[in-house]
């Protein structure tokens, strides 16, 4: 952690905004400096204000709170710290603020505020008070304490590390070191070990509860299970004996009601037969008019193809003649088409001169516009030069005329004030006179105000006396009072005894009730007194002789009356001890206050008495001050009227700033007046250049308008010659417009003559069409007369008259073939039928043949239920038995397998037990210490290399039975081992330092220690000693760190060269100086 920047307000004497900037080069050259000034100035105050702004809290005053605030300058409404700090995990700035109630330095003071935040981008990390400490921690990895033990040693608190006990050194050296993963493994350590052992003692535990059966138990489970596996297999054979005769019966009665089904089906066949006749009939004529098929379905297709040509050539022959009028006109609109072509070519070749002529002209008007655009801007801008020089000369004769008013009123100033020019050398021994004169009217002011204070604290003791006095009278009075209400208490419990302890009437009471309890037993013995006869023993008690035989019962009202009147008496009194003991507790009570009066009114009497003597004192020194006051007031005016001063007044320090100011005026006045004058010779020059160079832009202006108006009349001759030439027309909307012209015409030529070679080629197509169909028809009526006749021998032949009973035989082909199919079908159905009962026939004869049982089926499925019952209770008992070994199996292999896992889980805790008792701990202590000691060891090595710069009489050395506290060994005492808390003053300063130093040379990952701060301490450590300490603080500043020592030693002060001034001022007010030291306001 380092210190960069550090800002507070209105802290102790240090009134006002201040900043100290701890990257000012000096600090970063020399790296240790020095808070020098006297006492009280406030040199502990910074750093008090670094820790009020990183923890809210000062080792002087501990918390800071919304009750108590000592910190702020008195007579100011607010105050803050704030410090910019850097770590390993980034730059931060944490800010701590304190305001009273509306800004008023009387105001009520209000809650803190504390914030951290990101230096970088200037994001909040925390806001509330109450996490800000926890923000911080998790940034610098130290809290308050270790804050202050490592890193800001304050004034008396230098050795604190040293003198801490085992568990805050463990912490600090836990967070500066990073030795915090050892607590963590020993936790870690333990709660694995632990874990462990509860995983073996599970095993155990389920190894426990596993049933294994014993050896005769298995063996006789395992023979009853063979016995009952017979049992079972001679019902299962009986029982498939009687399914199979169940089996031979629904066999035979299945193949006869085949038979039955067979019968049946071939009557059904028979029937359809005889309705299939007809379809028959028509399939075989259908089947010979099938033969004839390919050669009628050939001349029907030719004489449809020579009706269809007929109708194309007669379609042909009539379109002929309107086929070649088309090709007649389109032949000659194309021809038309040509001709307006060439006419359009000859349009755009005529005209291009004309076209080109007017481009010229056109281009020679841009030029020419171009050119004037041009000279118009040159122009513009001539001008504008021109008007800011002219604006510049009337700013310079402004000011030039402005510096004349006031030189010549600069002049009557110094002619008026000319006395004031001394001031400038002598008012720095006024000021002197004045700081002298102000320092005794503060003093003045102070007595008043303490005679004024002392005064009102004897108006109040003076109250206070009285006010006492009265409180002691009223307190003797009540003590009377409460001593005679206890007498008048005592007297009425006596009279209630009436001479008697309370103790004997509880006695006689307990006496009587005992006695009324007898009296009752006695009564309730009714039935066994009458049985009673003299002479004869009581079978109770054995006594001979009966009192009570005769009924003489003693009677138990008179004795419950007086217990009564005893309860009664002994209440009353139990109350009246309860009011005694009340009244004596008053009693003490007033007695206590009187005494706390009588106390008091002591006190006030010996303070009036004091504060009386203060007020005789203060008001003699008072008057003995004033009187030196005015002496030395006189002193001071004599000098000063030559200035015009005739008396100092109660302002004292306003006449001074007066004169300061009178001195600063006519310092600024002569300074003034030089400024002026050469102000006004560079005015003139200045002038003298501007005319001259306004004199050559205006002739330049002047050439350039003559430019431009010959380009203005040039430009309007070309305009003219244009418009008489093409007037407003554009050359290139004329060029295209023609040229579209061309395109047009060439477009409908090409579409015509397109046209008239399709119809062309469609007439001669249709010429060719025509002598092609007369040929084929002339051809095909020959081959039709032929195969009309071999089609006609062919119907003869099959029994057919005409084509047109072929026609009607004829039918199609799915309905032949759906003919066919069906009558296939009933064929193949009467041959399967056939088959099917001889085979079912000869099955049943061969079934019966074999004679299975004699049994009918019905005594069959009686004897198969009840082998089935038996063959099912066998199951059962078996699967029982089955299962119960299973189990013993099974509980075998995990009884196996715990066995193996609990070798295992034993060898995995003994390796862990082991690492338990090396490191492990619930608390994480035992690994921590074991590695801090190394930590410590390493630390005390470091120390023990500083402490060997500083003096070689002394030697760290770790405790041999608690590691982390320190002996030390003092070689100038034959080696003696002395412990760290009997150290002097400068010895314990040494070894802390030492310590300190030790401290920032070791570093985590997470704290690291670059700025430490040493607040006293020095001033106990004899010269060569104290040589040595710088020597070795020299040496660690060159590791980059910055070290901050504050001291009133003057050796000290002398050896360091980087210093912040703490400069004490008037009204108990201090001052900052230094590098980086700036006050930003007051």
């Amino acid at each position: 952690m380092k210190i960069l920047e550090l800002r507070f307000q209105n802290l102790n004497s240090l009134y006002g905004e201040w900043k100290i900037d701890f990257t000012d080069p000096e600090y970063v050259s020399n790296g240790i400096f020095a808070l020098v000034g006297p006492t009280g100035a406030g040199k502990s105050t910074i750093l008090d204000a670094i820790c009020l702004a990183l923890y809210g809290r000062t080792p002087r005053l501990g918390n800071i709170t919304k009750s108590t605030n000592g910190i702020m300058s008195r007579q100011t409404s607010e105050c803050y710290a704030e410090v910019v700090f850097e770590t390993q995990t980034g730059v931060f700035r944490c800010k701590w603020t304190q305001r009273r109630a509306r800004r008023k330095a009387d105001g009520a003071l209000q809650t803190p505020e504390h914030q951290i935040a990101n230096a970088g981008n200037g994001q909040l990390l925390e806001t509330k008070k109450s996490q800000v400490a926890a923000v911080i921690e998790a940034c610098t990895g130290m809290d308050f304490d270790r804050f202050t033990r490592s890193i800001l040693l304050a004034q008396g608190g230098f050795d604190t590390f040293l003198k801490a006990d085992a568990e805050q050194k463990s912490k600090i050296l836990e967070q500066i070191t990073g030795t915090g993963i050892y607590t963590d493994i020993s936790r870690m350590t333990h709660e694995r070990q632990r874990q462990e052992q509860e995983k073996l003692t599970l095993l155990q535990a389920e190894t426990k509860s596993i049933v294994i059966l014993t050896p005769e138990k298995e063996m006789e489970i395992r023979q009853t299970l063979h016995d009952q596996q017979q049992k079972h297999s001679v019902v299962n054979r009986q029982l498939t004996e009687v399914r199979q005769a169940i089996g031979w019966w629904q066999g035979i009665e299945t193949l006869r009601q085949e038979l039955r089904s067979l019968m049946d089906e071939q009557q059904q066949l028979k029937a359809q037969i005889e309705t299939f006749t007809p379809q028959q009939e028509r399939l075989n004529r259908a089947l010979k008019a099938a033969t004839l098929d390919g050669q009628y379905a050939t001349l029907t297709a030719e004489r449809r193809n020579q009706a269809d040509d007929q109708a194309a050539l007669s379609s042909l022959q009539k379109r002929m003649p309107e086929l070649e009028k088309m090709v007649k006109n389109r032949e000659e609109a194309w021809r038309a088409a040509e001709q307006n072509t060439v006419a359009a070519r000859t349009c755009l070749t005529e005209a291009m001169p004309l076209l080109n002529q007017v481009r010229a002209l056109d281009q020679s008007l841009k030029d020419k516009a171009n050119n004037l655009a041009e000279a118009d801007e040159a122009i513009r801008g001539m001008l504008a030069d021109i008007n800011v020089h002219e604006q510049q000369r009337t700013e310079y004769q402004q000011r030039y005329d402005q510096s004349v008013q006031q030189l010549q009123q600069i002049e009557q100033y110094c002619a008026d004030h000319c006395r004031d020019e001394s001031l400038v050398n002598g008012l720095a021994g006024i000021e002197v006179q004045f700081a002298d004169l102000l320092k005794q009217r503060g003093e003045l002011q102070r007595l008043r105000e303490q005679q004024q204070q002392t005064r009102e604290q004897v108006e109040k003791y003076r109250r206070t006396q009285a006010q006492c006095q009265q409180q002691d009278d009223l307190s003797a009075q009540k003590l009377k009072e409460a001593q005679a209400a206890l007498q008048t208490g005592k007297e009425k419990r006596d009279q209630l005894l009436a001479g008697r302890l309370l103790r004997e009437h509880r006695a006689e009471r307990d006496a009587l009730q005992t006695q009324l309890i007898l009296q009752n037993r006695i009564a309730d013995l009714e039935e066994y007194r009458q049985s009673l006869e003299d002479g004869k023993p009581c079978p109770l008690c054995g006594a001979t002789a009966h009192p009570y035989a005769e009924g003489n019962v003693p009677s138990s009202n008179d004795t419950e009356k007086r217990i009564a009147e005893l309860q009664n008496l002994i209440t009353q009194v139990e109350a009246q001890e309860e009011i005694l003991e009340q009244l004596a507790q008053r009693v003490q009570q007033v007695a206590i206050e009187q005494r706390q009066a009588e106390q008091a009114l002591v006190d006030a009497r010996h303070h009036l008495s004091s504060a009386e003597k203060s007020l005789a004192e203060i008001t003699d020194r008072l008057s003995r001050m004033q009187a030196g006051y005015d002496t030395q007031s006189q002193t001071v005016v004599a000098p000063l009227q030559t200035y015009g001063v005739t008396e100092l007044g109660d302002d004292v320090g306003g006449l001074l700033q007066s004169l300061r100011k009178r001195a600063e005026e006519w310092q600024q006045h002569i300074k003034e007046k030089n400024r002026l004058e050469n102000a006004m010779t560079e005015l003139k020059s200045e002038l003298k250049s501007i005319d001259v160079l306004m004199a050559s832009q205006h002739q330049a202006l002047q050439g350039q308008q003559q430019k431009r108006e010959a380009l203005k009349q040039q430009s309007h001759d070309i305009q003219t010659q244009r418009q008489q030439l093409f007037g407003n027309k554009q050359p290139d909307a004329e060029q295209i417009s023609l040229q579209h012209a061309i395109d047009q015409a060439i477009a409908v030529e090409k579409n015509l003559g397109n046209e008239q070679h399709e119809l062309q080629r469609q007439l001669t197509e249709a010429n060719t069409r025509i002598n092609s169909l007369s040929q084929t028809i002339e051809k095909r009526k020959l081959e039709l007369q032929e195969a009309e006749a071999s089609l006609l021998e062919a119907l003869h032949q099959a029994g057919f008259m005409d084509e047109n009973e072929l026609a009607a035989a004829r039918c199609s082909i799915d309905e032949r073939e759906a003919l066919t199919q069906q009558a296939k079908q009933l064929e193949e159905r009467q041959v399967l039928l056939t088959d099917r009962k001889q085979d079912r026939e000869a099955r049943l004869a061969a079934e019966q043949a074999k004679q299975l049982t004699e049994q009918t089926p019905e005594q069959l499925q009686s004897r198969i239920q009840e082998l089935e019952q038996n063959g099912q209770q066998l199951n059962e008992r078996i699967a029982s038995l089955a299962h119960q070994l299973r189990i013993h199996s099974e509980a075998q292999e995990r009884f196996k397998t715990a066995q193996v896992d609990i070798q295992a889980q034993t060898t995995e805790c003994e390796r862990w037990n082991q690492l338990h008792s090396l490191i492990g701990s619930a608390d994480g202590k035992k690994y921590r210490n074991f590695a801090q000691g190394l930590t410590f060891e390493l630390l005390v090595s470091h120390a023990n290399r500083q402490l060997e710069k500083m003096t070689d009489r002394y030697l760290l050395l770790r405790d041999s039975e608690q590691p982390l506290e320190l002996n030390v060994l003092d070689n100038y005492q034959a080696g003696e081992v002395r412990s760290t808390r009997n150290l002097s003053g400068g010895e314990s300063f040494i070894v802390s330092l030492a310590l300190a130093l030790g401290l920032s040379m070791m570093a985590s990952r997470k704290v690291r220690v670059d700025s430490m701060f040493l607040d006293e301490g020095f001033g106990t450590l004899d010269e060569d000693t104290l040589d040595t300490a710088l020597e070795t603080l020299s040496g660690v500043q060159q590791g980059g760190k910055l070290i901050g020592v504050i001291s009133h030693v003057p050796a000290l002060k002398e050896r360091i060269g980087t210093q912040i001034q703490v400069s004490p001022l008037s009204g108990g007010k201090s001052a900052l100086n230094g590098p980086g030291c700036s006050h930003l306001f007051d």
